[in-house]
């Protein structure tokens, strides 16, 4: 291929493999999946036009309203098309929703800065029970590798600890900064044993907060839908727009959802990911269609996670030349564990600021591969496309810029 090299791993080890049994977020297949979707409302029937043209936001915010307080799902109308413009607000969803055969129209450039529309996501995929500060037991410590941290529960959940007094990921070189409160995300049963696949990282001699956030029992899906991103334009590339996908919760599935790009222009803020998961658990983004965004001097995604444990992509691919590196990265990730790829035909695979245990098979990366981390990186039959002089030019690189640890 001109101007590109074909790098081929059979196998990368960087870390001793240990037999990890991670829990998988399956739904249903078949007609069986369809069951999810039963009952439903649909968005026309709290006034959505579906004409492209008129703002349907608050009809579709209304409808997921009502289905969230029914526990019942929510379908799209096939052949409408939904226009979205500015509107500092987001649409929560606890229930199962088809977006098959409709189209979305996201208008970022009606999104100035100044109002903060950028700020929110389109949709936040919730659990019904809030997340919760935990009562700290005084003069708590926690160890690397400890496998009960001293506490009990009254059902499993996802813990997320840090200790504000100390620093991790200080960044050097570009974009250097001073790093961030040690944190890391463990899931644990009633007793507090700690699961064997969320391991305790780092060691704490002081503990400043923990947050709770429940595993869902009930799966839900996100199902079908082409979104359509018209890019901001905005002149001062400060702030980080979302207005995608946010999940924050347990046992997700975003199946068969297709994301554009149009109207990139000379300038434009950058995109902190349209599909997202922050503090979630098991969700699974399978066939899924992603964009790589323009660069104005920062880092811009369409897929990014944050303090989230057995995340995976099942064979994703974007729109654009996953080589073509006028394109910025299409996924990143910070603080996460059990990060899964597989079947994917995309450019980059990130962790910033670690990631524990990470597995990319079967899958073709167009333009990095690029970790800090520990535990297991797994990289199986991967093909690793290398744009000629640049530095990129390695398979993988454990980023220098957080310390190349692995």
């Amino acid at each position: 291929m001109k101007g590109f090299k074909r790098c081929v791993a059979v196998i990368a080890l960087l870390a001793i493999i240990v037999a990890v049994v991670l829990p998988i977020c399956i739904c249903s297949r078949g007609n069986d999946e369809d069951k999810l979707f039963e009952p439903n409302v649909k968005y026309s029937d709290f006034g959505a036009k579906g004409d492209g043209k008129t703002d349907d936001f608050l009809a579709i915010k209304e409808a997921h309203e009502y289905a969230n307080e029914n526990g019942i799902a929510v379908k799209a109308d096939k052949g409408a098309k939904y226009y979205i413009g500015a509107a500092m607000d987001t649409i929560t969803v606890k229930t199962s929703v088809d977006w098959t055969g409709a189209e979305f129209i996201i208008d970022d450039k009606s999104a100035l800065t100044e109002s903060r529309v950028w700020w929110y996501p389109l949709f936040s995929v919730v659990s019904d029970t809030k997340p919760h500060n935990v009562e700290i037991p005084a003069g708590l410590k926690l160890n690397a590798k400890q496998e009960n941290i001293m506490m009990t529960f009254e059902k499993p959940y996802m813990l997320a600890i840090y200790n504000d007094e100390k620093r991790d990921f200080i960044r050097h070189g570009f974009d250097g900064d001073t790093g961030a409160s040690r944190q890391e995300v463990i899931v644990v049963d009633k007793d507090g044993n700690v699961d064997k696949s969320t391991p305790i990282q780092w060691d704490y001699d002081k503990v400043t907060k923990i947050m709770a956030y429940e595993i869902d029992d009930k799966p839900i899906m996100l199902r079908g839908g082409k979104f359509t991103t018209i890019a901001n334009d905005d002149p001062k590339i400060l702030n980080y727009f979302e207005r995608g996908i946010r999940v924050e919760r347990a046992n997700v599935t975003v199946k068969n959802v297709a994301h554009y790009v149009t109207n990139e222009g000379e300038t434009g803020s950058p995109y902190n990911g349209f599909f997202r998961t922050q503090f979630a658990n098991n969700v699974v983004f399978e066939n899924c269609l992603m964009t790589g965004h323009k660069l104005y001097g920062q880092g811009t995604y369409d897929t990014r996670l944050t303090s989230s444990n057995n995340i995976r992509y099942i064979n994703c691919t974007q729109t654009n030349d996953h080589t073509d590196i006028t394109f910025w990265g299409i996924m990143c990730s910070d603080y996460c564990k059990n990060l899964y790829m597989e079947g994917c035909k995309l450019s980059r695979f990130d962790a910033h600021k670690g990631v524990y245990n990470a597995t990319i098979i079967n899958s073709d990366i167009g333009q990095n591969i690029s970790v800090t981390g520990g535990g297991v990186l797994r990289i199986e039959n991967v093909i690793r496309r290398c744009a000629k002089n640049t530095y990129n030019n390695r398979f993988v690189t454990l980023r220098e810029d957080y310390g190349s640890f692995f």
